[in-house]
C-alpha cells in the first residue's frame, strides 16, 4: 500500500514538472510570436509612411483648373503665291518658325502633349504646338527643328489625305512617332461637321480615330474640329468616340476644364510671335 502511494506522489510530481515546462514553453513561443507581430507591423507601418510621403512629394496637376496657350500652325514653307491668298496666309517660312521655337526656349516654356497631360508631365510653363492637316512641309521644315531642340508636337491628321500630294505618307508619320510627336485625329476627309447626317458624322469621326491607333499602335486621345465648326452635338459624337480633348480655331488660352472646347491661337504669316508673349 505503501509502495502504491509512494508510485502515485512521483506521477503526481512528474506531472506538475511537466506541466511547469509546457506552460514556460507556452509563454516563450507566445512572446516569441508577438514579438515577430510587432517587428511585421512596425515594418508596415513604416512601407505606408514612405508610401504617402511619396505620394505627397508627386505633384499632379489638376486639369480641371489647368490653363496654357495651345499654338495652331499649318504649313512651314516659303509659299507666295497670288492666287492662293489663304494658302499665302497659313503658310509660315522656316525662319520665322525657327524664330518662334527660338523664343518659346528663351523664355521658358516647354512644349507637351495631351499624353503629358493625362499622364501629369507637365513643366511649371507647358505650352502646346499643333499642327493641322497633316501636310508634308511639317515633315520637311517643322520636324527637324523640333528635333533639334527635343521639342514635343501633336499632329492633326486627315487620313483620306495620308500617302496623296502635298501631304505626309504613312510612313513618315511612323518614324515621327519616337521623337515626341503626337498623332491627333482630324476626320477622314475635313468636312463641315455641323452639316452631315448623323451616320456620315460618326463615321468621319470613329473610322479617322480607329485608322490612326492602327497605324501608330498608340490610343489617339484628341481630335480637331475641321474648320473649327462645330456644335453640342458634334461634340458630343467626339466624346462618345473615346476622344479625351477635342480643339477649335477660338482664340485664347486652353482652359481644360471644357476639355471639348480647348481655344487655340492661330500663327500665321503675319503673326508677331514676340508681341503674343508680352504681359504673359
Amino acid at each position: 500500500m505503501k509502495i502504491f502511494k509512494r508510485i502515485i506522489s512521483t506521477l503526481l510530481v512528474l506531472l506538475g514538472i511537466a506541466y511547469i515546462v509546457l506552460m514556460v514553453v507556452w509563454v516563450i513561443s507566445y512572446i516569441h510570436h508577438q514579438s515577430e507581430v510587432s517587428i511585421l507591423s512596425g515594418q508596415n507601418e513604416n512601407e505606408n509612411i514612405l508610401l504617402n510621403n511619396q505620394n505627397n512629394n508627386f505633384s499632379s496637376p489638376n486639369v480641371e483648373t489647368l490653363s496654357m496657350p495651345i499654338f495652331m500652325h499649318h504649313h512651314i514653307r516659303i509659299y507666295n503665291n497670288p492666287k492662293d491668298k489663304i494658302g499665302d496666309y497659313l503658310s509660315i517660312p522656316p525662319d520665322k518658325f525657327k524664330a518662334e521655337l527660338d523664343l518659346i526656349e528663351k523664355l521658358g516654356y516647354e512644349t507637351v502633349t495631351f499624353q503629358d497631360i493625362v499622364e501629369h508631365h507637365l513643366p511649371p510653363k507647358p505650352i502646346m504646338l499643333t499642327f493641322d492637316d497633316g501636310y508634308e512641309d511639317f515633315y520637311q521644315f517643322a520636324f527637324p527643328e523640333l528635333q533639334k531642340r527635343n521639342m514635343k508636337a501633336v499632329i492633326y491628321l486627315i487620313t483620306s489625305k495620308l500617302n496623296t500630294s502635298d501631304y505626309m505618307t504613312t510612313d513618315q508619320v511612323k518614324e515621327m512617332l519616337p521623337y515626341h510627336i503626337e498623332v491627333g485625329a482630324h476626320t477622314v476627309t475635313h468636312p463641315n461637321l455641323t452639316r452631315l447626317p448623323e451616320r456620315e458624322l460618326t463615321q468621319e469621326i470613329e473610322e479617322s480615330k480607329s485608322f490612326l491607333e492602327q497605324l501608330t499602335g498608340k490610343p489617339v486621345i484628341s481630335f480637331c474640329y475641321p474648320g473649327g465648326n462645330y456644335n453640342p452635338h458634334v461634340r458630343s459624337a467626339v466624346e462618345k468616340a473615346g476622344f479625351l480633348f477635342a480643339t477649335t480655331t477660338r482664340r485664347g488660352d486652353a482652359y481644360f476644364e471644357h476639355p471639348f472646347d480647348l481655344a487655340r491661337d492661330r500663327i500665321n504669316f503675319d503673326t508677331i510671335i514676340e508681341g503674343y508673349f508680352q504681359g504673359r
